[in-house]
C-alpha cells in the first residue's frame, strides 16, 4: 500500500511538472479517489507538495 501511494504522489508530482491538465476519465478519478483519500485541509505530502482534497496539488 505504502508503495502504491508513494508511486501515485510521484506520479501527481511528475504531472504536475509537466503542466498535464487532463482530461482524466471516471475509472482514472475512481483510482486516484480510493488511493488518496479525501483531506478538506491542505497537507504537505511525502514528496513535499501542498496538497489538498483527493491528492489535488
Amino acid at each position: 500500500m505504502i508503495k502504491i501511494l508513494c508511486f501515485l504522489t510521484a506520479l501527481v508530482a511528475v504531472s504536475t511538472a509537466a503542466k498535464y491538465t487532463g482530461p482524466t476519465n471516471a475509472a482514472g478519478l475512481s483510482l486516484i479517489k480510493e488511493f488518496e483519500g479525501f483531506y478538506a485541509n491542505f497537507y504537505t505530502d511525502p514528496v513535499g507538495i501542498k496538497t489538498i482534497g483527493y491528492g489535488h496539488a
